[in-house]
């Protein structure tokens, strides 16, 4: 009887890290992809959270951390990081962007580096505090791209959504009318004095 031999998970992790390193080296730095920060480009941005949710009504500041990644094998030097948070004008009016000195919620922080792999560095962060009232029910995105001085590239991009709030309904209380809140039953026991009538009444006259 053949058996097929069975591959050992030690090595089959090595070579699935080999492969991955293999596509970092030889993958052109301008390569098609659909998902930002794909593999095969060295610099990859980070942020904190994809999905940022404030409430409506929410007096706390949000604040989203940014940080860029080195993947490859060479440090990176000279790096750029553009945040482009222009969208969150219609969530709030307290936007704070870093390298952001004229305001339009559009940052540029040049000179960081050097990154070195596996060791990510901070670029800054976004916040955003109360939501404005026209902004319940929407959603902004915030971009992120980042260069460095040979030419690598990354992109990332998170969104800020505040969510509609609909009406609260308390099942514990009984309403002003009198009548019972839904979900719950009220009904009249009879009395040893009062005895309950049941009457029958068939589907016909």
């Amino acid at each position: 009887m053949n058996r097929t031999p069975r591959r050992s998970p030690r090595l089959t992790l090595v070579g699935m890290a080999l492969a991955a390193g293999a596509l970092l080296t030889t993958a052109p730095a301008d390569a098609n992809t659909t998902r930002p920060d794909a593999t095969t480009r060295p610099l990859v941005v980070v942020i904190d959270t994809p999905w940022e949710e404030i409430a409506p009504m929410d007096k706390t500041a949000h604040s989203n951390g940014i940080w860029v990644s080195d993947v490859g094998r060479a440090d990176l030097t000279d790096v750029t990081v553009t945040i482009d948070a222009s969208a969150l004008k219609a969530v709030s009016d307290d936007v704070d962007v870093p390298c952001d000195p004229d305001g339009d919620l559009i940052g540029v922080c040049d000179g960081i580096g050097p990154v070195r792999r596996g060791v990510p560095v901070r670029a800054g962060a976004v916040r955003v505090g109360r939501p404005k009232t026209s902004a319940t029910g929407t959603s902004h995105q915030v971009r992120i791209t980042a260069t460095a001085g040979d030419g690598s590239r990354g992109m990332q991009r998170y969104t800020v959504t505040v969510p509609e709030t609909g009406p609260t309904f308390d099942r514990g209380r009984t309403p002003a009318n009198g009548s019972p809140p839904a979900g719950r039953c009220h009904c009249r026991v009879a009395s040893p004095t009062s005895p309950a009538r049941l009457s029958l009444r068939s589907g016909s006259n």
